[in-house]
């Protein structure tokens, strides 16, 4: 089947019908629990969502929790009908309001900086942070106005990091995903590489951590290793897309032959806190 290019309608449209049977299908969700190779094609000219998605998902645990979305990445009506979220006190930080809003269902929304979080220490018990740290200290005016445009500045991503483990509960869970590879500024946020990435396991200090690592290729996205994973580079004319919403000729666009939309490996890590 071809393959709609990167970000045009079709595309969009094509990616959250195969978003919606993925993570309703428990026998790819079990694939991710245990860290087995995907069938093959997953998410074959899709962006990452289509991995981090459903490693999250198979990491959550159904039944009362506090629940932090840090980023907002989890705000899609299709995702939060999920009955994993049924009962959870789920709060969603994020710099500026969204269109959708799904305060109906009792989830609360929380305005602010992830460097600065408005809650006492220890109060969430599993916390969600999904491609969202990249961007702390990077140009993000274009999610919340020019009041946050930032210029590279790499370190800042610790500040939140020291927030989301002091907002987490003794023994919680951290799931974060990043974008991962060679080292690159992106303007609007940072590729990590294995360099950044063990700073930042360092600077959390986990009790326990779990790193897993998917690599995007012409057949779609599978598990790999972080050696296989380190030179992999990102779409970089995907970024004059999300710098210019709406201004972009997607037509025009000079898309990469394996149709990559945005990064082309990711770094899934599990961080508990100590007690």
């Amino acid at each position: 089947m071809s393959m709609p290019r990167p970000w045009t309608k079709e595309y969009i449209e094509r990616r959250q019908d195969v978003l919606c049977r993925i993570i309703r299908d428990p026998a790819v969700l079990a694939d991710f629990a245990v860290r087995r190779p995907l069938p093959a094609g997953h998410g074959a000219g899709l962006d990452e969502r289509c991995i981090e998605y459903p490693w999250m998902l198979s990491r959550l645990k159904s039944g009362p929790e506090r629940l932090l979305d840090a980023g907002s990445a989890l705000n899609h009506p299709w995702l939060l009908e999920l009955p994993v979220f049924a009962g959870k006190g789920m709060h969603i930080l994020t710099l500026a309001p969204e269109g959708h809003c799904a305060w109906q269902a009792g989830i609360s929304y929380i305005f602010a900086d992830l460097r600065d979080i408005p809650m006492r220490d220890g109060f969430y018990t599993r916390i969600a942070c999904i491609s969202t740290l990249e961007h702390v200290g990077f140009d993000n005016s274009v999610y919340a106005g020019e009041a946050h445009r930032q210029s590279g500045l790499r370190d800042e991503y610790k500040r939140a990091l020291t927030e989301l483990k002091r907002v987490l509960a003794p023994g919680g869970e951290l799931l974060l995903t990043l974008p991962f590879g060679r080292y690159e500024n992106l303007v609007l946020a940072q590729q990590f590489d294995s360099t950044l990435l063990a700073e930042l396991v360092e600077s959390f200090g986990p009790a326990e951590v779990e790193k897993t690592f998917y690599r995007y290729g012409l057949d779609g996205w599978q598990l790999s290793d972080e050696a296989a994973c380190a030179e992999a580079r990102y779409a970089r004319w995907a970024i004059d897309c999300f710098l210019n919403p709406g201004g972009y000729d997607l037509a025009a666009a000079p898309v990469d032959a394996d149709l990559a939309p945005a990064a082309r490996a990711v770094a899934c890590l599990r961080l508990v806190k100590g007690a």
